[in-house]
């Protein structure tokens, strides 16, 4: 299983807010456990990008 990206969440939850749209509230719940794992991801990879810059900033955009 590949781990899930921004883009895959971010369109998962645009297709998900089509469906709690047209289909009610009682998706809300997965809604916001998508989000959370967004905003969790995109914490990880802000962490990440700040502690190389930190280290050295020409590093910060070519880690390899």
């Amino acid at each position: 299983m590949t781990a899930p990206t921004l883009h895959n969440l971010d369109h998962a939850l645009a297709k998900l807010a089509v469906i709690i749209e047209t289909h009610g509230p009682q998706y809300w719940p997965i809604f916001e456990r998508l989000e959370a794992e967004r905003d969790e991801l995109a914490t990880r990879q802000q962490r990440l990008s700040a502690a190389r810059r930190r280290v050295s900033p020409d590093r910060a955009n070519n880690p390899g």
